[in-house]
């Protein structure tokens, strides 16, 4: 008979397929042996080791155990000798608050007493105060009573005098009153009599200039007579009006003779005929640099030492147009006196 077989599983193994081929061909059965011994002896290996690890951990241990015991014993002799130190000088400090407190209330109890004595002498001193006051009030209203009374007094007196004032300044007034009526009456009694010494001054004569002061007019004068001693003639002159066809004038000017007090004045007159000069007919003389040329004989000239005045302001008509004297004027001797014209004119350009 073959051999026997345990289980199906021993039958498998008999078997050969892809396990043989890996273990070089050989039989399962044969191998299994060795892997149990092997087996056996990896586990003893690992036990050994295991041992050998705690046996190192534990003396590791032990001796970092020593050494930490011996640090923190260290430690705790340091902490030893801070503690001491700290309680020596927690006691000095004891001894040394103990001693300021001692003091402490020796300075409170001095100071208590000092307060307390500073206390009556302020309670001295108040009553002392409070009888000097009463004093004071005593003779403040000592005082007070008299004084109403010099006020009573005063006011009786400035009543008697405020009558005394009002009735010396109503006398005063009505005094200044009749003077000031006086004075009046004296203004005004002077006053007629200037005016009744200034009614008999009035104007005598009536003379023309003899020269004309331009076209038309002419200055006449007139002499202040009858002034009284005393007056200012000239004043008088310039507020004394004279009748002038029909009208009351006053002169333009005063002037001072220097004979005898003699004074004259003057008027001048707008409207003098002897003082009219004209025109005759005037002649075109044509263009002359751009202007139309005019010329005409001045006629009627009062005297010959006015002309050249008298030229300039003779007004003239030319086309229609018043002009109120020539450009100029010339003085062409046999010929006589003449007035030309410039005038611009279009048909000269």
């Amino acid at each position: 008979m073959g051999p026997q077989h345990g289980d199906g599983h021993d039958r498998h193994y008999d078997c050969p397929d892809e396990r043989d081929e890996l273990l070089g061909g050989q039989n399962y059965g044969t191998i299994l042996p060795r892997l149990k011994r092997s087996s056996r002896s990896l586990m003893s290996i690992i036990v050994m080791t295991s041992l050998v690890a705690c046996v190192t951990t534990m003396f590791l241990s032990s001796l970092f155990l020593r050494s930490q015991w011996a640090f923190e014993e260290k430690h705790r002799a340091v902490t030893r000798d801070a503690w001491r130190v700290e309680i020596r000088d927690h006691e000095a400090r004891r001894v040394q608050m103990v001693h300021e407190a001692t003091m402490w209330e020796a300075r409170a109890a001095e100071r208590d007493a000092r307060w307390a004595r500073e206390l009556d002498e302020h309670e001295r001193h108040r009553a002392a105060t409070r009888d000097a006051w009463s004093v004071e009030i005593r003779d403040h209203e000592a005082r007070r009573i008299q004084m109403i009374h010099e006020a009573t007094v005063w006011e009786a007196r400035v009543a008697e005098r405020d009558a005394r004032w009002a009735h010396e300044q109503e006398e005063h007034e009505r005094q200044k009153m009749d003077e000031r009526r006086e004075m009046e009456e004296r203004e005004r009694q002077k006053r007629e009599e200037i005016e009744k010494k200034r009614q008999q001054i009035a104007w005598e004569g009536w003379q023309p200039s003899n020269h004309c002061m331009r076209y038309g007019v002419r200055e006449y004068s007139s002499s202040l007579a009858n002034v009284p001693l005393g007056f200012d003639a000239l004043a008088e002159c310039a507020k004394k009006p004279k009748e002038i066809r029909g009208e009351m004038v006053l002169p333009s000017r005063c002037s001072d003779e220097g004979v005898c007090g003699r004074t004259t004045g003057y008027w001048v007159s707008y409207d003098d005929s002897p003082c009219r000069s004209w025109w005759t007919d005037i002649h075109d003389k044509g263009c002359d640099q751009g202007q139309r040329l005019y010329h005409s004989h001045l006629e009627n000239i009062p005297n010959e030492e006015d002309w050249r005045v008298m030229c300039q302001t003779t007004p003239g008509i030319i086309k229609g147009i018043w002009y109120p004297g020539p450009t100029s004027c010339a003085d062409w001797g046999r010929l006589g006196k003449w007035g030309v014209w410039r005038i611009n004119d279009y048909e000269c350009s």
